[in-house]
């Protein structure tokens, strides 16, 4: 990144004491590709919550005002990126559209990634109100970053090919972001993972990688910084750039953990990726797909 250039992104998500997964996910890669990161936590957990257990709370919209009054009173309220992820509160997630607005209007380039954490694999991790309140924002974010299961709640349509996928992409598409990214989906057992990067009016991008087994909490949150961090290459490059990356800390943590699968065994190897961070490595495993099946 060019030094003259000062990227800074405020990112709004969960936090955890220990492990990988919100703001702990997100921070520590967007400053490696050299970004100043303000952080707001959302919640704050001692764990994720796939351990058996977890202590923590919710922060209050009062709480979070209280942060933004604060930076704005001190003229630090300037950034050039905006990054959110999970919150629970329908108001929380008003504030991010109001934020979104006013940074907007003080920076026409202003750049907002919206990650809609409502679930993955059939499970909501929020209440059921929050779609429809995700829903109603879709006009907001510059670049939207759904899982399959997500994307079926926000455009209440089946994925199950590429064709389902790139027509529920185009429809999020007409609501507003340009840029959206499918993070991953299966089709049909081939033993791979899919991710589609799609930007109104041009082709669809398709990239396939094989499927690595294990429950890796935060890897959503780590690829949105990824892909914010490399935006300004590019779309295709951004997400090329991403995976590489991915399937490095992934299987990076998979070594880690060795015979071991459980949440704190897998936790995400974001620190020792930090090589793989900055200079994403050329891997086999990622191929591009034709977007037509």
């Amino acid at each position: 990144m060019a030094e003259d250039i000062q990227r800074r992104v405020l990112s709004i998500q969960s936090h955890v004491v220990h492990g990988y997964c919100g703001n702990r996910s997100a921070t520590f890669p967007l400053q490696v590709l050299g970004y100043e990161v303000d952080c707001i936590n959302t919640v704050q957990f001692s764990n994720h919550t796939q351990y058996k257990t977890h202590t923590g709370n919710a922060i209050s919209e009062e709480d979070i005002q209280q942060l933004i009054t604060g930076l704005k009173e001190n003229d630090l309220f300037n950034y050039t990126h905006m990054l959110t992820g999970y919150t629970r509160s329908l108001s929380v997630l008003n504030i991010f559209t109001n934020l979104v607005q006013e940074l907007r209007e003080a920076n026409k380039d202003f750049v907002y990634l919206c990650d809609p954490v409502l679930g993955d694999n059939g499970l909501l991790y929020v209440p059921e109100e929050m779609i429809g309140a995700y829903k109603n924002t879709l006009h907001i974010p510059n670049i939207l970053t759904p899982n399959k299961f997500e994307l079926e709640l926000l455009t209440e349509l089946k994925v199950v090919t590429i064709e389902h996928a790139i027509a529920a992409i185009n429809e999020l598409h007409k609501l507003g972001p340009k840029t959206v990214i499918l993070t991953s989906f299966e089709i049909g057992g081939d033993g791979n993972l899919y991710c589609i990067g799609s930007q109104v009016d041009t082709e669809p991008v398709v990239f396939k990688f094989p499927k690595l087994e294990g429950n890796f909490v935060g890897s959503g949150d780590l690829f949105a910084a990824l892909f914010l961090g490399w935006n300004h290459l590019g779309m295709k490059t951004a997400l090329k750039n991403t995976l590489k990356t991915m399937i490095a800390i992934l299987n990076r943590t998979i070594k880690a953990a060795g015979k071991e699968r459980n949440p704190k065994s897998l936790e995400l190897q974001i620190i020792r990726g930090k090589q793989e961070i900055e200079t994403p490595p050329e891997t086999h495993e990622l191929t591009q797909a034709s977007p037509v099946q």
